[in-house]
């Protein structure tokens, strides 16, 4: 008879534990191939470090100090993990309903977003994840906020797992653009996106 051994776990300096979200970036699981990993134990997958394919993914922009990410264990037998990204996008219009739209119907969703301790997490790994609810506001005082905001879900059979850095950065980008411009006036290689949109070349 034997049992598990486990590493001693020891008490490390993360760099911080500053809430909130600061960098959003999707693509549709159907777009990627297999998940490249870090090997931290023999059959013990953790950091993913890069993927077979190299696909163009959307960056989302959104107001950061309203975005947030949580995830519980649903589940204590079958182990399953809820992952829920919430966007908040700042103010309504035309554009934000058309855009969002286009997300809302895709059901395989893969989100990279980055904390603000500059670590990146990858949510809908290996099932994708979908939009829950997608709700428009006008807030109701001087205190409140006219704004969108889209609640996103994955049901995942592991806890959220960390994404090399040096992989984020080799990912081809393209910012999902919430104004009047189209996805290819924005993809134009060596086109200023500040010239385009400034508010879809960055963060709120």
């Amino acid at each position: 008879m034997s049992c598990l051994e486990f590493d001693e776990i020891l008490c490390q300096d993360f760099g911080g534990s500053v809430p909130g979200v600061s960098y959003i970036l999707a693509i549709e699981r159907k777009n990627l191939g297999w998940w490249f990993y870090e090997e931290t134990h023999p059959y013990q997958y953790g950091m993913i470090i890069g993927n077979e394919l190299n696909p163009r993914w959307w960056i989302i922009a959104a107001k950061q100090d309203q975005t947030t990410f949580e995830q519980d264990q649903t589940n204590d037998v079958r182990r399953l993990y809820n992952q829920k990204l919430n966007i908040n996008f700042n103010g309504i219009s035309k554009y934000y309903r058309d855009k969002l739209e286009k997300i809302v119907v895709v059901e395989d969703l893969v989100i990279i977003f980055k904390d603000k301790n500059q670590r990146f997490w990858c949510i809908g790994e290996t099932s994708g994840c979908q939009v829950q609810a997608w709700n428009f506001g006008t807030g109701i005082s001087k205190s409140g906020s006219n704004d969108t905001t889209m609640d996103i879900n994955a049901l995942e059979r592991y806890p959220i797992r960390e994404v090399d850095p040096d992989y984020v950065s080799q990912i081809v980008t393209c910012v999902y653009p919430l104004c009047g411009h189209s996805l290819d006036d924005l993809c134009l290689d060596g086109e200023s996106l500040d010239s385009l949109c400034g508010k879809c070349a960055s963060l709120n």
